[in-house]
């Protein structure tokens, strides 16, 4: 029966650290996000949310590497309408970007083609704040003659 109690303790100090560990890293990360002057994915480095309007809390965050890097970021923000159309302005006005006519009203998508690679930013307004959606890969972009 001792041996039985020992590895159940044992057990749960195991699942107790592995718990402590990803919440630990994922915290790690998020502060990582929220005090960036730049997010760099690859070999771009766009400016970040604080460098443009200011430190935002940022409730969860995605990052992924495969042929196509995506990071999703998701901030907690009262001023939602505003914070994002300072920073998508502020990330059109200084960079080679283009932007898409979308239909909803609520998201807007900048893009930007160098060397074979596009970046893309892509905002969307959610309830409490708003999304940034941020992939870089192979690619380019193709403008409809329409709409020049």
């Amino acid at each position: 029966m001792n041996k039985k109690v020992i590895i159940l303790i044992v057990a749960i100090l195991i699942a107790v650290l592995g718990i402590s560990i990803y919440f630990g890293v994922r915290f790690s990360n998020i502060s990582k996000y929220t005090k960036a002057d730049t997010y760099t994915l690859g070999d771009k480095s766009i400016p970040s949310v604080k460098a443009v309007v200011g430190e935002k809390k940022i409730k969860s965050y995605k990052h992924s590497k495969s042929n196509i890097e995506t990071l999703i970021l998701e901030f907690e923000d009262s001023d939602k309408e505003q914070t994002v159309e300072k920073y998508m302005d502020e990330i059109k006005n200084s960079g080679n970007y283009i932007e898409a006519n979308l239909e909803n009203s609520k998201e807007r998508e900048l893009s930007s083609a160098e060397k074979g690679n596009v970046i893309s930013i892509k905002s969307e307004i959610t309830d409490d704040g708003f999304r940034l959606t941020i992939e870089n890969g192979p690619g380019s972009i193709k403008i409809d003659p329409i709409e020049q």
